[in-house]
């Protein structure tokens, strides 16, 4: 079990190590991938697969977010998601949003692959982590997932959590890459 845990949690560093050391930023959005969409809005910009479907909506303490998700595959889960959900004016230190994440994440089974700062042009703070876990669809079929995670906190105060995930083995994985160069936080 725990060589199957290292196993997963090395491929999500490697399959996005490519892209994952650091966002691009600043008000110049990057080159949207070749069969990518770009979403874009006042604080941030990103690119996600052409196929994929956009919802937008407010979470349960009415924030709002966004996510782009792939189709839905015989398990029940999407083939790959991206979410980005904005907090204004957050009044919280960053670090106790990553001390929060961490204890969630452990309660919730999760493999911690990696738990690193990164540096996001237009970002007062940036924080990176990747990680595997288990889901089960309404199907019933349990899925793992790999999942990066990123929190970036704005000169302005504003808290983004930009989350990729797809299920391990899914072809989306390997565009997770494209999707976190993409992400781009616009500056003032």
């Amino acid at each position: 079990m725990h060589r199957v845990r290292r196993r997963a949690a090395a491929a999500v560093a490697v399959a996005v190590a490519a892209g994952a050391v650091a966002c691009g930023g600043g008000d110049e959005p990057a080159p949207v991938p070749q069969g990518f969409r770009e979403h874009r809005t006042d604080a941030y910009t990103v690119a996600y697969p052409a196929t994929w479907r956009v919802q937008e909506g407010k979470d349960e303490r009415n924030r709002p977010f966004v996510e782009m998700n792939g189709p839905v595959n015989a398990a029940g889960a999407y083939e790959g998601q991206v979410r980005v959900g904005r907090w204004d004016r957050f009044p919280l230190a960053f670090e106790d949003q990553l001390v929060q994440f961490r204890g969630l994440a452990k309660a919730a089974g999760y493999t911690i692959a990696k738990d690193t700062k990164v540096s996001i042009d237009g970002a007062a703070r940036a924080h990176r982590f990747e990680a595997v876990y288990s889901r089960t669809t309404a199907s019933g079929a349990t899925v793992r997932l790999a999942m990066t995670d990123t929190f970036v906190l704005t000169e302005d105060k504003v808290l983004l959590e930009f989350v990729v995930r797809s299920p391990e083995g899914a072809a989306a994985r390997s565009r997770a890459p494209e999707i976190l160069r993409s992400f781009r936080v616009k500056g003032d």
